[in-house]
C-alpha cells in the first residue's frame, strides 16, 4: 500500500495529532477512504493522485489484508492516543489495517488520568459529563486485532478466566509490544454514537477507568480536560501534587469477547417541508418509516420564504482535524454559536427504510435542501420517547439565520 508515511509516535505530545479526515492505515502507512456507500460496506479507498496508478490496477482493492480491515472490523471510541497513526503503528495494529473515523457522543469527555504509562505519558480516561457533545474518532480493528488492542490496553476482562486471573489474551502478538497493565482499562458501553456524519454505532464501546483510576481534578473538583488541558499541564499537575480522584465506576463493563459493532444508518430528523403531512412529504414518505415527534436543543426560523431554518446545538463538528488541538468537547450551555441560546427545534424522527438506496437518497436530499451552500447535513442530538439519540438533518450554513426567530420552535407557525 502506498500513501503517506506515519511519523513515529511522541510521547510528548500525547494523545498525538490526528488524522485530516477518515483514513486507513495499513503498514505504516496512511490512506484516504471516502465514507459515503451503504451501512454494511461504506468504505472505499480515494485514489489520490500520487497513488491512482495502483488504485486503477486493482492491487490496493485486491489485497487481502486491506480488504479485511475495510469490512468486519471491531469498533471503539478512540479518544486518546488511539486516535493518533502514529501509536496504531507502535502498537503492530496496522499489519492487517486499522480504521480512524471521526465520530461524536454525548455525555462522556477524556479527562487525564493521576499516573504515568509505561512510555512516560499522562494518558487520558473517558468519565462522564452531562450535557457534554464530544467530537472524537473511532477506531476500527479486524476481529482478530482485539486482543492485542486488549492487550496494550491492559484490559483484562477478555474470557472469564483472565478477568479473574489477570492473563494475557490468547493469541495476542505480544513482540515489541508495550502492554499497559493488568486492569488499567476496561471496555464499556457508552451509549450511541454517530460517525462520520453518516452513520451511528447504537452501543458504541470505549475502554472506560480501570477499578483502581484517579482522574486530576482541579481545585474544585471539576474534571480536568483535553484538549483544555494539554500534556504539559497535566505532568506539571502531577509533579506538583494535584488533586486527583477516583474514577467513576463502570456500570456497563463488556465479560467476554469483543461483541459486533455494526455500523447503522442514522435516521432523518426533519423539522420543515419534509414532516409527515407538509409539503415536501411525498419526496420521501415511501422510503421512510416515522419513529414518531423529536426534538433539538436550537433555534428556528421561518424564512419568509415558505421554509425554515434552524441551528442545532451540537451540529458543527471541528473545522480541521490535522492538529491534535482541533478536537473539540463542547457543553450544551456554551456560548459560541446562535444554537446555544436556549430554545428547541420541534419535527419528526424518520427512519430510512430497509433496501433503500440510502446514498441516493441523501443525495436527494442534499439537492432539495441545497446543500452544502445554502443547508448542511449534520449528525445532530436529539431527544424523543425513546430518550436521547443522534440523527441527520440539515442546519443552516450561512452566519446568520434568515427570517424572524419562531419562539415555540415549531414551523409552519401557529395561527
Amino acid at each position: 500500500m502506498t500513501g503517506p508515511g506515519v511519523a513515529p509516535f511522541d510521547a510528548a505530545a500525547y494523545p498525538g495529532p490526528r488524522p485530516e479526515g477518515p483514513v486507513l492505515v495499513h503498514h505504516g502507512r496512511v490512506r484516504r477512504v471516502a465514507v459515503d456507500g451503504p451501512a454494511e460496506t461504506p468504505i472505499r479507498p480515494i485514489a489520490d493522485p500520487d497513488t491512482a496508478a495502483e488504485v486503477g490496477h486493482g492491487r490496493v482493492a485486491d489485497d487481502p489484508s486491506v480488504l479485511a480491515a475495510l469490512h468486519e472490523v471491531r469498533w471503539s471510541v478512540a479518544y486518546g492516543s488511539n486516535a493518533s497513526p502514529g501509536r496504531l503503528v507502535s502498537k503492530h495494529l496496522t499489519v492487517e489495517g486499522a480504521l480512524l473515523l471521526p465520530a461524536r457522543l454525548c455525555g462522556w469527555v477524556p479527562a487525564f488520568e493521576g499516573r504515568r504509562t509505561g512510555y512516560g505519558a499522562v494518558p487520558l480516561t473517558l468519565v462522564p459529563r452531562a450535557g457534554a457533545v464530544t467530537d472524537t474518532w473511532v477506531l476500527g480493528v479486524p476481529p482478530g486485532a482485539t486482543d492485542l488492542l486488549d492487550l496494550t490496553e491492559g484490559r483484562t476482562e477478555t474470557l472469564e478466566e483472565e478477568a479473574v486471573g489477570g492473563g494475557t489474551p490468547a493469541g495476542a502478538g505480544t513482540d515489541g509490544v508495550h502492554a499497559a497493565p493488568p486492569g488499567s482499562y476496561r471496555l464499556g458501553g457508552v451509549g450511541e454514537v454517530a460517525v462520520a456524519d453518516r452513520f451511528r454505532l447504537v452501543t458504541g464501546f470505549a475502554y472506560l477507568p480501570g477499578p483502581d483510576t484517579s482522574v486530576q481534578v482541579d481545585e474544585d473538583g471539576a474534571w480536568r480536560t483535553w484538549p483544555e488541558v494539554d500534556q504539559h499541564g497535566a505532568t506539571e499537575h502531577l509533579e506538583r501534587g494535584g488533586p486527583t480522584t477516583a474514577a467513576p465506576h463502570v456500570a456497563s463493563a463488556v465479560i467476554g469477547p469483543w461483541p459486533a459493532t455494526p455500523l447503522r444508518d442514522l435516521p432523518l430528523f426533519v423539522y420543515g417541508s419534509l414532516r409527515p403531512g407538509r409539503t415536501a412529504w411525498h419526496r420521501i414518505a415511501d422510503r421512510v418509516r416515522h419513529l414518531g415527534p423529536t426534538h433539538a436543543r436550537g433555534q428556528l426560523h421561518d424564512s419568509g420564504a415558505g421554509w425554515p431554518a434552524a441551528t442545532i446545538e451540537g451540529s458543527r463538528p471541528a473545522a480541521r482535524r490535522g492538529n491534535a488541538r482541533d478536537e473539540r468537547v463542547r457543553a450544551v450551555d456554551g456560548p459560541d454559536d446562535d444554537a446555544r441560546r436556549g430554545g428547541e427545534v420541534h419535527g419528526d424522527l424518520l427512519e430510512i427504510a430497509p433496501g433503500v438506496d440510502v446514498p441516493g437518497l441523501l443525495a436527494e436530499l442534499d439537492d432539495y435542501e441545497g446543500a452544502p451552500d445554502l443547508f448542511e447535513r449534520r449528525a445532530v442530538p436529539v431527544v424523543g420517547a425513546a430518550g436521547p439519540r443522534w440523527a441527520l438533518t440539515y442546519v443552516w450554513a450561512g452566519p446568520r439565520l434568515p427570517g424572524r426567530p419562531l419562539p415555540g420552535g415549531a414551523w409552519p407557525p401557529a395561527g
